[in-house]
């Protein structure tokens, strides 16, 4: 066997950093089902209140990239979310984007290695792409000027917040010897 074969390589995506994902993907699409009647009432009623419900399954990707260290992985996890969640949800094939467009924002701004304020600005900027995506569920009677503003800022809060979360469940993992798809 040659010793550039694709039998010696070593995989770019490691099994675990793939299962991990699928894990943490399934465990986003719960939680999304889960508070799909939630959020359908917050969008149409309060919509300001309505980031911080919808930022509950986002942890779920955001401790996939954070735990595998790999760009790619959030996006990887959020596609997966979605495809679980999609026969569930009142947004139908919709909900894969409002995943997927936030996940790929922070795998590209989070970059490999991402330091603690990049990966920060990664998950603020990423609460602001899906801001921008949520006022497309609101009533428009309810898009006034200064509601617009407070959702966009709660979501870059609930983004950011989120992103804690994950940061923090993490290390829980790595502390208790679960590694991420990279060695530590």
């Amino acid at each position: 066997m040659r010793a550039d074969s694709p039998l010696t390589r070593r995989s770019v995506w490691p099994t675990r950093a793939l299962l991990g994902c699928a894990v943490f993907a399934a465990i986003g699409a719960l939680l999304l089902v889960a508070l799909t009647p939630l959020t359908t009432i917050l969008a149409l009623s309060a919509p300001v209140v309505y980031p911080l419900a919808a930022a509950v399954p986002v942890c779920c990707y955001l401790t996939a990239r954070r735990w595998t260290a790999r760009p790619g992985s959030a996006s990887i996890a959020a596609v997966l979310m979605g495809l679980i969640a999609l026969p569930f949800t009142s947004l139908g094939a919709l909900v894969i984007v409002a995943l997927a467009v936030p996940a790929v924002v922070v795998d590209l701004i989070a970059g490999s290695r991402p330091s603690r304020l990049r990966w920060y600005v990664a998950a603020a900027v990423a609460g602001l792409a899906a801001g921008i995506l949520s006022l497309t569920v609101f009533e428009n009677d309810l898009l006034q000027p200064w509601i617009i503003a407070a959702v966009l800022v709660v979501r870059i809060a609930s983004f950011v917040g989120a992103a804690a979360v994950a940061d923090v469940i993490a290390r829980g993992l790595s502390r208790a010897g679960i590694l991420g798809g990279r060695r530590a």
